[in-house]
């Protein structure tokens, strides 16, 4: 069995001197001081090492003498900037014995004999007689290298990070600016081609059927379908940048359902759009804004359901809120996909799985016009049963 050793008052006196009371005391406190993670030791009121552990040993790289070596005599001690030296007598240990208190958030950087530094944070504390007198110290050292080098990995990894989103940004800056500019330099040919295919066709009512009649449909669509793409890729530049402006006025939310209604019917000939619920209330909102989110929603449920004939529109209202349902009959949304409905440029599958034509911007922009009307929108979907989108505003 190991011997304890106690160093005291400069003599080092063996364990058969002590009486048995406080032999088996300072075993105890050994014992626990040993078989702590933490390196600890003791020094009397000169500095002399008086008792340490294991793994202050590990932490030193080197066992040092009882009674000999003074407090961290087996290391050369830096400043936290690891270049300027920290005198022996300066270091915390040292401040506890000579000023009787505790150190705290101290850190110091100490080189060890086989020349590897480490990171230190100690933590030493007076120990005091019956007088008030400083009769030693205990000093627990903390090895904070790793979270050092943690800490500068993050560093390292959060700049490169700032750095990347500033490019990023920039990017997105330039393709959202070519975005804008080139939505705008195409909207001026594509209306003059829309119109210039209506006054085509106005010019041959009489005209049924014929390959020219068919052609010039054809391109009307095509065209109209060019000048909402543009339309939608405008507004998002426009969201993005937060000049999506509204021009809100009194208007009844009811009269906007039917007129957008009523537009669909006048070209729709695979869908019947049941309207369900009549309200007078009126609300403060952009009326275009709010007609194109109907709309929206009327091509969407039109669009993903077409092995279905019907579309059923609901209106109706509570104290604070007035509330829009479209739900249609067509292939629904499985659950995975539910919550990613409105996000940009999400593209549903078509029955076949394959991806419908859309830039996937259209919920996108209905959600965040619902939104900065102080509304709600949301969808409740079940795959192979149809869609009802609900989008609610509030009432004057």
């Amino acid at each position: 069995m190991t011997r304890l050793k106690v160093f005291t008052n400069g003599t080092l006196r063996d364990e058969q001197h002590i009486p048995s009371p406080f032999r088996e005391k300072e075993k105890r406190q050994s014992q626990i001081l040993e078989s702590l993670a933490a390196a600890v030791y003791t020094c009397d009121r000169n500095g002399y090492i008086k008792f340490y552990n294991k793994a202050a040993v590990d932490l030193w790289g080197r066992e040092p003498e009882i009674g000999k070596d003074l407090w961290c005599g087996s290391w050369k001690i830096y400043e936290p900037d690891g270049i300027t030296p920290l005198p022996l007598d300066s270091c915390p240990m040292a401040i506890a014995l000579k000023e009787g208190r505790s150190v705290r958030n101290k850190e110091i950087i100490v080189e060890r004999p086989d020349g590897e530094r480490r990171n230190i944070m100690p933590h030493p504390d007076p120990i005091f007689d019956s007088s008030g007198a400083v009769v030693e110290a205990v000093n627990m050292l903390v090895d904070i290298t790793d979270l050092k080098q943690k800490e500068a990995a993050l560093r390292e990894s959060e700049d490169k990070y700032r750095k990347l989103a500033a490019e990023l940004q920039i990017s997105l800056k330039t393709e959202e600016e070519f975005i804008s500019i080139a939505s705008h330099e195409l909207k001026t040919p594509i209306t003059s081609i829309n119109a210039f295919l209506q006054v085509l066709l106005q010019m041959h009512p009489e005209v049924k059927d014929n390959r020219t009649n068919y052609m010039l449909t054809r391109s009307k669509s095509q065209v109209d379908r060019l000048i909402t793409l543009i339309r939608e890729l405008l507004d998002v530049t426009k969201i993005k940048a937060g000049k999506l402006d509204l021009n809100l006025e009194d208007v009844c939310l009811n009269d906007i359902i039917d007129d957008v209604i009523h537009d669909h019917l006048s070209t729709l000939t695979s869908h019947t759009i049941i309207k369900s619920g009549e309200s007078d209330t009126r609300i403060k909102c952009d009326k275009s804004r709010i007609e194109q989110v109907v709309s929206n929603l009327l091509t969407n449920a039109i669009k993903y359901s077409v092995n279905a004939d019907k579309i059923i529109v609901s209106i109706h209202e509570d104290e604070k809120n007035i509330q829009v349902d479209i739900r249609d009959f067509g292939m629904g949304i499985d659950k995975e996909n539910v919550s990613k409905v409105f996000d940009r440029f999400f593209r549903a599958h078509g029955q076949d799985g394959g991806m419908l034509s859309s830039l996937g911007l259209g919920l996108y922009i209905s959600a965040d016009i619902i939104k900065r009307h102080n509304g709600k929108i949301w969808v409740d979907s079940e795959q192979g049963k149809g869609s009802t989108f609900h989008f609610s505003l509030p009432k004057v």
